[in-house]
């Protein structure tokens, strides 16, 4: 009780005047009826705020300092959440515990209340060991040794030396693989053609990280590295092999080789939607997409990630009234406008496509709406997305184009930008398109094409180091083009 005694006391003698954290009871409060009409979605601006709370939408002082007391207090709260593990993940949310203890801890240490302060420190330290969490471990050995010393517990002393020694060689090595991790992650987040150059780069840190791995034996460690090699094999396009890394680290993870807290289920799924889209395996695809799906919360990055594969498989399948679905989810989503440009035009491009090929479905959907976007992001990916727009381009505006000056275009941008054996899809569509654009008759477009189209269904998918998913296959355009064409002609 005394130790209680003591923490009161300093509680009463530290505390700001003002309560650190908002009353959710008292519905008289300013702060209470803010909290609440912002949860609700009641106001959107200061002005609605300050006309619900004060009568008037001026932005006065009183509103000021209700809207600045407000903020403070909020942000206090976040010391006391808690985190569902299905939905945050459960290493984010043990560092989110040693972190808030970490902080009463050093409250106690400023005290002088090395027993109490002891007390949590040997809790954390059995945390971070459990979990894995050797960054925090050495922080909490740290703590613990300072603790020792003010207490003159020699020999607990030196056995936290020990162990804060083994502790330093493990975060050593994975700082490494931590940085050897990021430079690869940067080197393939450039544009189409300097991710292909990047691609060689990939084997060296995967060799590097397995030797890391070796040494340290790193539940973190390990997770790069199984990114990494699934990174590795995305971008030569070994979808096959995607599945079997991720059997192999449940295998691993089974013999308990590694700490299941640093096993994504998220992100493994994730991985194998995309790869069943790659090896189209539509059907598993969708049915994996849909079971697991539940795992992401919708107002994250990887939702939307994850949604954009999702409705892929769906478009690929020519299920389109199963696309318009996803395609409303998405963009109705609240935080839609709220994700990256880039992927807000990506979604942008998903749609005119889907208009393109669902005809009336995108009608009755109502998908069908005016472009809201210049796509100027993806336009500077010349043998990337800058394709898709290319094509999406040309085949908007048939009939009524210049149908020769098109062929020309294309022609164009064929010789310039596809070169290299791992281009030879879009090279082999690109030569369809304008072989269509120069006969200008279907009949004779399917006769002098057959030999490409045969070409075109017997080449590999190149991976994603050397283009863009295909948005809507190359085989299902080629058919889109000869409708038109056949309706021209009509």
């Amino acid at each position: 009780m005394k130790e209680l005694k003591n923490i009161v006391s300093y509680i009463t003698r530290y505390s700001a005047v003002a309560q650190p954290l908002i009353d959710f009871q008292d519905d008289r409060k300013l702060e209470t009826k803010l909290y609440n009409m912002l949860a609700t979605g009641e106001v959107d601006t200061d002005e609605d705020a300050a006309l619900a709370l004060y009568g008037h939408n001026k932005l006065s002082s009183s509103y000021r300092m209700l809207k600045s007391r407000f903020k403070k207090k909020l942000y206090n709260h976040l010391y006391f959440l808690s985190f569902p593990e299905d939905q945050i993940g459960s290493i984010h949310k043990v560092r989110y515990t040693c972190y808030a203890k970490l902080t009463e801890v050093k409250a106690l240490l400023t005290l002088s209340e090395y027993k109490p302060a002891l007390k949590i420190l040997e809790y954390l330290l059995q945390l971070t060991t459990e979990n894995g969490l050797i960054d925090l471990q050495v922080t909490v050995l740290e703590e613990m040794k300072a603790a020792c010393v003010d207490l003159n517990y020699f020999d607990e002393y030196k056995t936290l030396d020990a162990q804060l020694q083994m502790a330093y060689y493990v975060q050593g090595l994975e700082r490494q693989a931590n940085a050897i991790f990021e430079r690869t992650r940067f080197l393939l987040k450039k544009s189409t053609i300097e991710r292909a150059s990047n691609v060689e780069a990939i084997p060296t840190a995967i060799e590097e990280l397995e030797k890391l791995w070796q040494k340290s034996q790193s539940s973190l460690v390990y997770s790069y590295l199984h990114k990494i090699r699934i990174i590795y094999l995305e971008q030569l396009g070994n979808y096959v092999a995607i599945a079997t890394a991720v059997q192999q680290a449940e295998e691993l993870l089974a013999r308990g080789e590694f700490n299941k807290h640093w096993y994504s289920e998220r992100y493994n799924s994730y991985i194998l939607v995309y790869a069943l889209l790659q090896c189209r395996r539509y059907e598993e695809g969708l049915k994996l997409a849909e079971e697991r799906l539940e795992l992401l919360q919708r107002d994250s990055y990887n939702w939307f990630a994850y949604m954009e594969n999702y409705f892929l498989l769906a478009l690929h399948s020519r299920k389109y009234s199963m696309a318009a679905k996803l395609l409303q989810d998405v963009m109705s989503n609240g935080y839609f406008s709220k994700i990256a440009p880039v992927s807000i035009e990506r979604w942008e491009l998903y749609r005119r496509f889907y208009t393109l090929v669902a005809g009336q479905a995108a009608k009755e959907a109502g998908l069908d709406a005016p472009f809201v976007s210049d796509l100027a992001i993806l336009s500077r990916d010349k043998s990337g997305f800058n394709l898709a727009i290319l094509i999406l381009d040309v085949l908007s505006v048939l009939p009524q184009a210049d149908l020769e000056q098109q062929a020309e275009r294309v022609r164009k941008y064929r010789v310039k930008y596809l070169k290299g054996e791992k281009a030879e899809r879009p090279r082999l569509f690109l030569r369809l398109l304008q072989v269509a654009l120069q006969e200008q008759e279907a009949r004779a477009a399917r006769e002098r094409g057959e030999k490409l189209l045969g070409q075109l269904e017997a080449a590999p998918l190149p991976g994603d180091a050397f283009t863009e998913v295909e948005i809507v296959p190359y085989e299902h355009l080629w058919e889109h083009l000869l409708s038109v064409l056949q309706k021209q002609e009509k």
